[in-house]
């Protein structure tokens, strides 16, 4: 329901956008599990409809109800910290910062404030943020997360052959995305020779590399698009917003958390189903 009102809001088809995300491989998979995850991302949903709901029509009831979810939200799942930044940036680009506005956001942080204050008096340490601690964070362990996090945005994150039909409207973007898949080819076809990869990986790997690349290609390019009308005044908001929230979780993917993992990305889908629709 909250995805229905959040792609609406958006202005595109929000029963598109809705049927996208509870048919995406990643979601459907981790719905099965006992994991916080999929309350996780439930939880981020329907506080941005309601953060947005309120901020639009200057309505506290939608704004109390939208705090009460950022704070259920970050108490679940600390990915959903990030909704934070992304609804001040709506403020910041809306011009609504509000005194009503303000102490939306500044609930959720005091409570999740007041919890890292009786943890670390309690345990002598604050809670444990992100899985990175004790791995290796050099450039070629990040390379590899990166790589690893292209390749489940490739193949994850929609079925394949959806996002190719649907993505790969770009030319120079589909050029961008062949020399991927070539390079990509080469580099399985040598790991397969050498035994590392098994025949699956070495059939599947390069194309999920190469529609990974397509996929963040055309959102960096929606993202730079869009810039400078945000900043003109003159249109784009919406784009930043969809974008940041995208390349956000993209890149905190890549640095904050361990490993890739498809159930990470799950706060990635939202906002690719909307440019989808």
């Amino acid at each position: 329901v909250g995805m229905y009102f959040l792609a609406r809001r958006f202005k595109v088809n929000a029963f598109i956008a809705t049927l996208l995300m509870v048919v995406s491989p990643a979601f459907l998979v981790n719905s099965h599990l006992i994991m916080i995850d999929v309350p996780g991302i439930a939880l981020w949903i329907v506080a941005m409809a309601f953060f947005i709901k309120g901020v639009d029509d200057n309505r506290l009831i939608y704004l109390a109800a939208a705090s009460l979810a950022m704070s259920l939200a970050i108490f679940t799942y600390y990915q959903d910290l990030s909704l934070l930044p992304l609804a001040l940036l709506y403020l910041v680009l809306y011009r609504k910062l509000n005194a009503r506005t303000i102490i939306t956001l500044a609930a959720p942080v005091i409570l999740f404030l007041a919890f890292v204050s009786a943890h670390f008096a309690y345990y002598g340490q604050p809670p444990n943020f992100t899985y990175t601690f004790g791995q290796p964070m050099d450039l070629h362990s990040i390379i590899v997360r990166i790589r690893g996090t292209i390749v489940l945005l490739g193949g994850a994150l929609f079925f394949p052959a959806a996002m190719l039909a649907i993505f790969s409207r770009i030319r120079w973007i589909n050029i961008a995305a062949f020399g991927v898949l070539v390079i990509s080819v080469v580099w399985s076809t040598v790991y397969y020779l050498k035994g590392s990869f098994a025949s699956d990986v070495f059939l599947l790997l390069p194309w999920m590399m190469a529609i990974g690349v397509m996929l963040l290609l055309f959102v960096m390019r929606r993202f730079v698009k869009a810039a400078p009308l945000a900043i003109a005044g003159t249109g784009g908001r919406d784009d930043i917003i969809l974008c940041f929230w995208f390349l956000g979780i993209f890149f905190y993917n890549c640095i904050l958390l361990p490993y890739p993992s498809t159930r990470y990305l799950i706060p990635l889908i939202p906002p690719l189903a909307i440019f989808a629709s």
